[in-house]
């Protein structure tokens, strides 16, 4: 009789534990990256950059304006791509990234290569993903900024987009704190 007991016990607490992983909030998480499960490199997830740590306050990024700092382009197994790193980096020093609101964000190009227009996107705790199409409307990749303190990553494959798993890492500084820094 006792083993029953136990058996009914446990068969109860294993139903419940499935009910409550599977009710669990998880409206903070977006999907992952398109190759997740086919690389070595998750370009969301790495250790060459820190993770979005999920927090109860979100960081303010409205009337903000973010410059270029670094970046880093990936192959899936890791190794990284010295030739487009370059190309980028001169790409990415005319770029602006200007947030009017929380939840909307425009990409101003001097160079007017990689402009992306103003636009609402959906915004869960300290990310944001959205999709965009270039301008000759051939190629529909996805956006991910991740918001820090001072600064935030833009993570997209736009520039690699037929080389499966190949994804570049931009990261901006908030150009307020960088002007400061510099007057230092």
């Amino acid at each position: 009789m006792r083993k029953i007991i136990a058996l009914i016990l446990f068969a109860v607490m294993a139903l419940s534990s499935l009910c409550l992983i599977s009710c669990s909030d998880e409206k903070d998480e977006f999907p992952p990256y398109e190759f997740a499960d086919k690389y070595e490199f998750n370009p969301y997830d790495t250790r060459f950059k820190e993770g979005v740590i999920p927090s109860d306050k979100d960081i303010s990024v409205k009337g903000k304006t973010f410059i270029f700092e670094e970046c880093a382009v990936r192959e899936g197994d890791i190794t990284l791509d010295v030739t487009s790193l370059q190309a980028l980096e001169k790409l990415y020093t005319s770029v602006l990234i200007v947030f009017t609101e929380e939840d909307e964000v425009e990409f101003i190009d001097y160079s007017n290569f990689f402009d992306i227009d103003k636009q609402k996107v959906e915004r869960r705790g300290n990310v944001i993903q959205f999709e965009n199409t270039n301008k000759t409307g051939t190629i529909t990749y996805t956006v991910r900024i991740e918001i820090y303190e001072d600064s935030i990553w833009v993570v997209h494959n736009a520039h690699h987009y037929y080389e499966e798993g190949k994804y570049a890492m931009i990261k901006f500084v908030d150009a307020d704190l960088a002007v400061k820094e510099t007057e230092e």
